[in-house]
C-alpha cells in the first residue's frame, strides 16, 4: 500500500491586507485533499493527528497554522473566511475538498458547503449557534487570567487530564488586546448567522461528529433540531462517548477513524493509487 510521506509545506496567502499562513501536504495522485480549519481559539495544532494520519492514507491535508481570533478579516467575517478558503482551494487546484473544522471552524465549514463555488463534503464537530454559548471563566470585562483559561479549558475538555499545560498559553494569546475585538465580532457573527437553514441545507453531504459531553454546543440541541434529517438519513450524526467540545483531541483515534469512513465512502481513491502493482 503506498503511503504520503507526512511533511507539512509551509505556505502563506494575502486577504484583505491580512497574511493567512498555512501548512499543506499534497496528495498522491489524483486522491483528495482534507482542508483543516481552526477554532477560534485553537490553530492548526488542534488537527495534527488528523493531519498525520490522513496523509498516511494517500490524502492530501491542508491546514491553516493561526486561530481565527488572530485573522483581523474586518465586517461581514464569515464572508471574509468563505473567501480566503476560496483562494485556499484555487491556488491548489483542489477539487471536491472535505472540509473539517471544530466551533466555528465548523461553522465556517457548513457556510462553505452552502454557499462555496466548488463541490465540498463537511465535517462539523462542535459547531456553534444554536443555543447559548458559554466560555466558563471568560468576562468581557477582564483580561483573563491563566487560571481562568484553565477553567475555560476544563469546560472545553471532559477529561481534564488531556488538557496539555502548552494550551494555556496558546489559548491566553487570543485574548492579547490586539485580538479581542476580534473575538467579540466574531461571537456576534455567529448569533446571526442562519445555521440551522445552512446545515439543512447540505442535505446528503454532511456528517457531525460531536463529542457526547459537550458543554459549550451541548449534542442534545443538534440532535434535536435536526432529528428528522438524521432519522432521513440525509446527514450523519455520531458522538464520540467521553469527549468533551474538541473530540479530535480528547479521542484521536476514534476521530480518526470517523474521518477515514467518510474519505472512504465519498471521496475513495482510484485501486491503482492506493496499491502498488
Amino acid at each position: 500500500m503506498k503511503t504520503n510521506t507526512f511533511i507539512q509545506e509551509q505556505h502563506s496567502i494575502v486577504v484583505d491586507g491580512v497574511e493567512i499562513e498555512y501548512q499543506h501536504t499534497p496528495p498522491l495522485g489524483s486522491a483528495a485533499t482534507v482542508v483543516f480549519l481552526p477554532g477560534l481559539f485553537a490553530g492548526g495544532w488542534m488537527w495534527q493527528p488528523q493531519a498525520e494520519h490522513i496523509t498516511s492514507l494517500g490524502y492530501g491535508a491542508l491546514s491553516i497554522v493561526e486561530p481565527y481570533a488572530k485573522l483581523a478579516l474586518g465586517a461581514e467575517p464569515i464572508n471574509r473566511f468563505r473567501a480566503a478558503l476560496e483562494l485556499l482551494l484555487e491556488r491548489h487546484d483542489i477539487e471536491r475538498p472535505l472540509l473539517c473544522g471544530n466551533s466555528l471552524g465548523g461553522l465556517v465549514a457548513i457556510d462553505y458547503g452552502v454557499n462555496g463555488a466548488r463541490d465540498s463534503y463537511v465535517l462539523g464537530s462542535g459547531v456553534p449557534g444554536i443555543g447559548k454559548i458559554t466560555l466558563p471563566g471568560i468576562g468581557v470585562n477582564r483580561t483573563p487570567t491563566d487560571a481562568d483559561m484553565r477553567t475555560m479549558l476544563e469546560g472545553i475538555f471532559h477529561d481534564h487530564n488531556n488538557i496539555k499545560p502548552e494550551m494555556i498559553p496558546l489559548v491566553a494569546s487570543c485574548f492579547d488586546q490586539k485580538h479581542f475585538k476580534n473575538l467579540i465580532k466574531y461571537l456576534l457573527d455567529v448569533r446571526k448567522y442562519p445555521i440551522i437553514d445552512a446545515t439543512a441545507a447540505l442535505k446528503g453531504r454532511l456528517t457531525l461528529v460531536w463529542g457526547a459531553q459537550d458543554l459549550i454546543t451541548p449534542t442534545n440541541l443538534w440532535r434535536e433540531t435536526f432529528k428528522s434529517q438524521i432519522e432521513r438519513g440525509d446527514m450523519d450524526f455520531v458522538q464520540i462517548e467521553a469527549c468533551g467540545h474538541s473530540p479530535m483531541l480528547e479521542d484521536a483515534p476514534a476521530f480518526n477513524k470517523q474521518l477515514e469512513a467518510i474519505c472512504e465512502r465519498h471521496m475513495p481513491m482510484e485501486r491503482q493509487e492506493l496499491f502498488v502493482a
